[in-house]
């Protein structure tokens, strides 16, 4: 089951960003001629501490038929991921290096940055609108890594057909695309959950946390979900199978903790990092397995400046604890994907796994759902509608 939490509409305070930007796009099948106009998202700049929104801005480009190879694909949706604040912030670089397969490729893609005057790369659900390519007909549904923009020529080696059913399309950039892949690869191979463990989850109903969340449910063990408000923290436990929540806003955050886990914590699922780290830090009981997919409060331009050293705190007890501290990519376990696809997909197409999605509309909000995002304001997996 799906729980739609949040439709939002923005606009850029930008002078150049037309209204109608932010409504849907949709394009008449067949209403393309020999070139095409096409709307994106560029980065204007890098984006200072706490301001994101005002870093991008539109334009329009032509784009001409596709040629041998290549298809013309509708930009339906888009996702909006946290890591997109460290490539508009220039800390990613592109680093090239041999691909093989199409995740080494995305790897390749997900590890590149943005720069000034391009437009944010990323997952999209896309319908084939024109073919030259062997591989995908016109009128398709397709994942790619399109980007923030309207339409878009792909040579297909990223693309993946979506097939017809019941999960909703949003879905396939969420928990069952590779945000909830580095969940289930994370928790499964790193977190290792045992029935008799304490399961514990940062920013728990995003992507990545919701998924790593019901691969502990299934393995048997209590799980403890940290997000950040009270609201949220009540709605975990009431409508999606957590056994116990955390603020991690609240005064007495630690003390939540402490009361849910009175054992100790033997998986923790480390995606926020900062304060968050340090509170669980003290519960981890010997031999926790600690994945690593993100420190969200990292991200952003400044973050942790000013802050003492607290590196030789966490060194001293890495030993004595046995604790297993590991940062993954998903890129790292290709062989599961198939896995994935098919057991959260049944569990998601028979109610079994409930998550949550904040839907924005129009392009002209994909800016302000990254600052939702670090700003904490988001309830789940973030996607931007464009067009049906």
């Amino acid at each position: 089951m799906t729980r739609r939490v949040a439709e939002r509409s923005w606009r850029a305070a930008t002078a150049s960003c037309e209204p109608a930007w932010t409504t849907k796009i949709q394009y008449p099948r067949g209403s393309f001629g020999m070139a095409t106009e096409n709307s994106r998202l560029i980065l204007t700049r890098r984006p200072e501490p706490g301001r994101l929104a005002d870093c991008f801005d539109f334009q329009r480009s032509r784009l001409e038929e596709p040629g041998p190879g290549e298809v013309l694909l509708q930009t339906l949706w888009i996702s909006v991921e946290p890591y997109m604040v460290l490539a508009a912030s220039g800390a990613l670089a592109a680093r090239p290096r041999e691909a093989r397969t199409r995740m080494q490729s995305l790897m390749v893609r997900y590890a590149a940055g943005v720069e000034i005057g391009e437009a944010m790369p990323g997952p999209a659900v896309c319908r084939v609108i024109k073919s030259r390519h062997p591989g995908f007909g016109e009128g398709e549904i397709v994942t790619s890594y399109s980007g923030w923009q309207s339409l878009a020529l792909d040579d297909g080696s990223l693309l993946r057909k979506i097939p017809a059913g019941p999960v909703p399309l949003p879905a396939f950039l969420g928990v069952l695309g590779i945000p909830g892949l580095t969940g289930y690869a994370g928790m499964k191979v790193i977190g290792a959950p045992r029935g008799d463990d304490m399961v514990v989850v940062s920013a728990a109903m995003g992507a990545v946390g919701a998924v790593a969340a019901d691969v502990a449910r299934q393995a048997g063990a209590p799980t403890v979900g940290i997000t950040s408000t009270e609201r949220k923290r009540l709605q975990m436990v009431e409508e999606l199978g957590f056994t116990f929540g955390a603020d991690r806003k609240a005064e007495d955050f630690s003390d939540q903790l402490k009361q849910a886990c009175p054992r100790g914590v033997d998986v923790y699922f480390e995606n926020v990092g900062g304060m968050v780290w340090w509170t669980v830090f003290p519960l981890l009981r010997a031999f926790a397995r600690i994945p690593v997919s993100g420190t969200l409060t990292n991200y952003m331009p400044g973050a942790g400046e000013g802050e003492r050293d607290r590196v030789p705190e966490l060194m001293k007890q890495v030993v004595p604890r046995r604790l297993r501290i590991q940062g993954f990519a998903v890129f790292d376990y290709p062989e599961l994907e198939d896995e994935f696809t098919e057991v959260i997909g049944d569990r998601i197409a028979s109610g079994a796994f409930t998550y949550v999605e904040d839907r924005y509309e129009g392009l002209g909000s994909t800016p302000q759902a990254l600052q939702d995002i670090v700003d904490g304001k988001t309830s789940g997996k973030v996607v931007i509608h464009l067009a049906d």
